[in-house]
């Protein structure tokens, strides 16, 4: 499974690393890109997970938005910090480092290159060489510690929209003579 995403909903990420872990076959993960905030959660299930030297992964603290009173405010501060455990059960079961670690990368919004998530994430580097893509959308616009390197190619990026059609097909390429794995990538598609 290849993944270039900046992220999205935790829930549906919770859902498609459930769906990857329980699959019978062998989970291959390339972060090809950038796997950053939700997408860097579905990347942990990979049996084997893979990332380019100039590919990047950021994780941080779940986020939402809510209205109310301060009990309002307080449901949702409780909600979010179980969210974030569940995203560190995650992390853990990837990389064996701490929870508190974990905790701590999480709050200072780590953004890791394809070396440092290699280190990090117990993950495996690989020899080629793949370009950020630029990502799309308001939500990588919200991140506050985002690299210099992303900001330029995100300013850049209409003409770069091209490559994740072309990782979505190498994607469909990959996995056209298994229905399962057919079914995962359109829901991870989807999803994101």
């Amino acid at each position: 499974m290849w993944i270039n995403s900046p992220g999205g909903d935790c829930v549906a990420a919770a859902q498609i690393y459930n769906m990857l872990s329980n699959y019978k076959g062998k989970v291959t993960v390339k972060i090809d890109g950038i796997a950053a905030s939700a997408a860097s959660v579905i990347a942990m299930a990979g049996d084997t997970v893979l990332v380019s030297p100039v590919s990047m992964l950021m994780i941080h603290n779940p986020a939402t938005i809510a209205w109310g009173d301060h009990a309002e405010m307080q449901k949702a501060i409780d909600m979010l910090s179980e969210v974030k455990e569940s995203i560190i059960n995650a992390y853990v079961l990837k990389t064996g480092l701490s929870r508190p670690k974990l905790s701590h990368l999480m709050d200072a919004e780590t953004w890791l290159n394809g070396q440092d998530a290699a280190e990090y994430f117990n993950i495996a580097t690989t020899e080629s060489v793949a370009e950020i893509a630029a990502a799309s959308g308001g939500y990588v616009a919200r991140v506050h510690n985002m690299p210099k390197d992303l900001v330029i190619q995100r300013a850049a990026g209409a003409a770069k929209n091209k490559m994740s059609d072309n990782q979505d097909a190498r994607s469909a390429e990959l996995i056209q003579n298994n229905k399962k794995r057919d079914q995962i990538a359109r829901i991870i598609i989807n999803s994101l």
